[in-house]
């Protein structure tokens, strides 16, 4: 045991072993919360995205409709579109038992069903389907529904809400340009 020098006490972990078990935790920390914001935001959008029906119209949209006096007394919502990326209810179309309906920046272009003259429609391959709808007044609303969204389920409610109101009603098919 000659030479033996005394080695000084442990002290435990450095500093920079510290800092660089933080900085795993707070990348575990963040990543978990980008992956459990992703699965919500998704969830969102898959569970309202694309024109619904009836039962399938979610409640919180009716709630927007209300809120900003957009449905009449006495009308049904027979289909809904939200043109949003984050369905925040900021531009939809919607067709009624009696109106056809657009809403974006908190104005609206509405039409009586017994009003409409002339229903356009076209699809587009990067727009998607594009309704256009006039009235007898020479008023005119343009409603794009984006690929993959059921466009043409859109149309049909609109065209039998149509024919119901208006016996003569019928449709335009249009080439896309």
């Amino acid at each position: 045991m000659a030479n033996q020098l005394p080695q000084p006490p442990s002290r435990g972990p450095s500093t920079l072993a510290w800092i660089g078990m933080a900085a795993v935790v707070a990348f575990v920390g963040v990543m978990a919360l980008g992956i459990f914001s992703m699965a919500r935001w998704c969830n969102r959008a898959t569970a309202q995205s694309g024109v619904v029906m009836g039962t399938q119209v979610p409640k919180e949209a009716i709630d927007n409709l209300m809120k900003n006096k957009l449905l009449i007394p006495g009308e049904e919502l027979l289909a809904y579109y939200d043109a949003t990326m984050s369905i925040d209810g900021s531009e939809v179309s919607f067709v009624t038992t009696e109106r056809v309906v657009y809403w974006k920046d908190k104005r609206a272009t509405s039409m009586r069903l017994a009003e409409v003259s002339a229903v356009e429609h076209r699809a587009e391959s990067l727009i998607g389907d594009i309704i256009e709808v006039k009235s007898d007044s020479g008023q005119r609303m343009k409603i794009e529904v984006a690929p993959l969204n059921d466009g043409p389920a859109f149309l049909n409610v609109l065209k039998d809400a149509w024919a119901n109101r208006r016996p003569d009603a019928s449709v335009v098919e249009r080439a896309a340009p």
